[in-house]
């Protein structure tokens, strides 16, 4: 086993490569990956493993999962927000709270949801603005969290969603410092226990008034309250469904938000793809494949969850590279999805694919994850997209504002940087 030289990569005496990772994070992973399937970062007085390569991916995620915990800086600051959800927490109350959640994202449950999309992505283009640019980041954003709001809490969730995703957005701001190292340097933000006790009124306020009343809503909140472990018929407390309804906020409109942003980039800045789709959406068939094309592309060019942290429990090898225990590793998926040796002109956008795709290393796409913890919302992320695509689509014919390059801002997904505008208008 080998140790790869760290001197390979862009350092600063005493922090390393934090300064680089906080001006451009992608930049310095982009160097990372020539160094090899594993690089490692030196970050203050840490070292960070970046895996590069589906191998390395693959070990840490399904053959080896047991020994990479989620005790992350990344992992940590989320943890202080939403608690133990499913995408923070590890061990008995993971495995539990899984088969508690496991039947909300079932076929029967997402159709629900389906419809709750509908209306809700209805009701926003009908307010749409028309012949004049649109950040379609702010939009996405603001539709995701109010189809998640209505999905989650099942509720008029208008009223409040600013409240939400306002706060979560600061929370998210936290990450890109504290990823790098520089946790301390926050002191001028607002703490972040202020953050989740705005938080926690919205919630908890509505977890007390559903449990005191009657409902018949098929909902994710009437879900988790009337749920059971089938090991032990006991169901979740209320900070227990909390956690979880602040998980899927996070985890889901953010990332979801942010796959429509750049699909939606992607179909305005290739106009014959775009007559395309609109004509697969006209025909509203039930399994759009060109659509999904697009969005499994998007997944794999702009990965919402760019990277992915664990922490060693033990020493461990990782593509022949040794680490130690208590080793912090992060997965790269932005890396892996452009990998050579799995992916032909990887970094053009070619949707086509995904449309006949030959078989492939079970780790060299995991926009969702992979293994036991692979993201629970997958179905339904990817339903939101065709949904929500499809009826834009059968609206209006979409074209980028401007000619300018358009980018990166990595915090907890891959954003990108000032907005995105584009243009909107209505097909005759």
């Amino acid at each position: 086993m080998t140790r790869l030289p760290s001197g390979q990569l862009p350092r600063l005496p005493f922090v390393g490569s934090a300064a680089h990772l906080l001006v451009d994070p992608v930049g310095l992973a982009v160097k990372a990956a020539r160094v090899g399937p594993v690089a490692p970062l030196r970050i203050v007085s840490d070292t960070v493993y970046l895996v590069n390569h589906p191998d390395g991916a693959k070990h840490v995620l399904m053959d080896n999962a047991a020994n990479f915990s989620k005790e992350s800086r990344g992992f940590g600051l989320l943890r202080k927000l939403i608690g133990d959800g499913l995408l923070t927490s590890d061990g008995d109350v993971w495995k539990r709270h899984r088969r508690i959640i496991q039947p909300a994202f079932a076929k029967q449950a997402l159709d629900a949801y389906a419809r709750v999309m509908a209306e809700v992505t209805t009701a926003t283009l009908n307010a749409w603005p028309v012949e004049k640019p649109v950040d379609v980041n702010a939009a996405m954003l603001r539709l995701s969290m109010l189809i998640i709001g209505e999905c989650m809490l099942g509720t008029d969730f208008g009223a409040v969603s600013d409240v939400v995703r306002a706060n979560i957005d600061e929370a998210m701001r936290y990450n890109q410092l504290a990823r790098a190292g520089l946790g301390r340097m926050m002191w001028w933000r607002r703490p972040l226990e202020r953050i989740r006790a705005d938080l926690d009124r919205v919630v908890l306020h509505t977890i007390e008034q559903r449990r005191n009343q009657h409902s018949d809503r098929r909902d994710f909140l009437t879900m988790l309250l009337e749920a059971g472990d089938a090991e032990d018929n006991r169901g979740l407390d209320d900070r227990e469904v909390r956690d979880e309804i602040l998980t899927m906020f996070v985890a889901g409109h953010e990332s979801t938000a942010t796959m429509l942003t750049w699909a939606l980039h992607f179909i305005a800045t290739h106009p014959i793809l775009q007559e395309r789709l609109i004509e697969e959406a006209d025909a509203e068939p039930e399994q759009p494949a060109l659509l999904t094309a697009v969005l499994k592309e998007t997944l794999r060019l702009r990965p919402p969850f760019w990277l992915i942290g664990r922490r060693a429990r033990a020493a461990d090898s990782l593509c022949d590279v040794s680490i130690d225990a208590g080793s912090r590793v992060t997965i790269c998926p932005y890396n892996i999805h452009r990998h050579p040796e799995f992916w032909v002109r990887a970094e053009m956008f070619e949707p086509e694919r995904h449309l006949d795709p030959r078989p492939q290393h079970r780790c060299a796409f995991i926009p969702f994850g992979a293994g036991k913890r692979a993201c629970i919302g997958e179905g339904m992320a990817m339903r939101e997209g065709q949904l929500v695509i499809s009826a834009i689509l059968r609206r209006f014919r979409i074209r980028a504002a401007h000619k300018r390059p358009i980018k990166l801002a990595p915090m907890v997904t891959l954003r990108p940087k000032d907005g995105l505008p584009l243009v909107f208008e209505r097909r005759l």
